[in-house]
């Protein structure tokens, strides 16, 4: 049967604690509780971070981890956002750099600037979910903008090849594949049978690029540094790649 994992590590080194697997026809987020209690018994932790991207950030794993010793550092979709904190996450106004008090609009930053492109900038957006106080924390990095548009470059170049008819455009779809690029019109001329024409939709390219740089993760840790919150985040691919290896 096909396999759904669950892992734990120790924080900022990556040194995994336990791993567990779940029949694959499980949902996922009733895996988290039993591996999290067993792992706060048998290791006594005095500090407990649960760190993960939002599959596994539903509303009841967010309160279960804001009780005790417990907190959370858990990926936030930007695009799943009310629209009235959609529109704050999406305004240049109002960001800080790491470090600094001072409000930046990131519209006007340069970012041939070495040392503008490496920085992080970031806003703290309040969130109330039923009886839980949260923070949205979203963070811009030129440097993450520079990465997401080199990738969608060359996804934009397979989109235009299978609008030219060099590349067949395949019938399913995912979050990355080039064919979301690709739109199609009913072309029809006078005595003539309909054809269909394929084009590059600019509205959508338009729509993922208003999101370039941006990364959002949603806590409870509401007095803690920012960047102390965010490097746990930011940790969270060398946990990834080390189960990834193991398995």
């Amino acid at each position: 049967p096909s396999l759904v994992g669950s892992e734990m590590c120790i924080r900022d080194s990556g040194i995994p604690l336990a791993f567990d697997i779940f029949p694959g026809n499980q949902n996922e987020q009733t895996t988290l509780k039993p591996l999290e209690s067993t792992i706060i018994r048998d290791f006594n932790c005095s500090e407990f971070i649960f760190c993960s991207d939002a599959g596994l950030g539903s509303v009841n794993n967010r309160r279960f981890n804001s009780l005790g010793n417990r907190s959370y550092v858990i990926t936030h979709s930007i695009k799943k956002m009310k629209n009235e904190d959609k529109e704050i996450a999406l305004s240049p106004k109002q960001f800080k750099k790491i470090g600094s008090n001072k409000f930046i609009d990131i519209s006007t930053l340069d970012e041939s600037d070495d040392e503008v492109f490496n920085s992080i900038y970031y806003k703290e957006i309040p969130l109330v979910t039923g009886d839980m106080d949260e923070t949205i924390i979203v963070t811009y990095s030129p440097k993450y903008k520079d990465y997401q548009q080199k990738i969608r470059s060359k996804q934009l170049d397979r989109a235009q090849k299978m609008v030219d008819g060099k590349i067949k455009k395949r019938k399913g779809k995912n979050q990355n594949d080039p064919a979301r690029f690709v739109n199609k019109v009913a072309v029809t001329n006078e005595g003539e049978k309909a054809k269909i024409h394929y084009y590059l939709d600019t509205d959508k390219i338009a729509e993922e690029e208003m999101y370039d740089g941006l990364y959002a993760v949603c806590t409870d840790l509401l007095d803690d540094n920012v960047a102390d919150i965010l490097k746990v985040s930011e940790g969270r691919w060398q946990i990834e790649d080390c189960f990834r290896t193991m398995k």
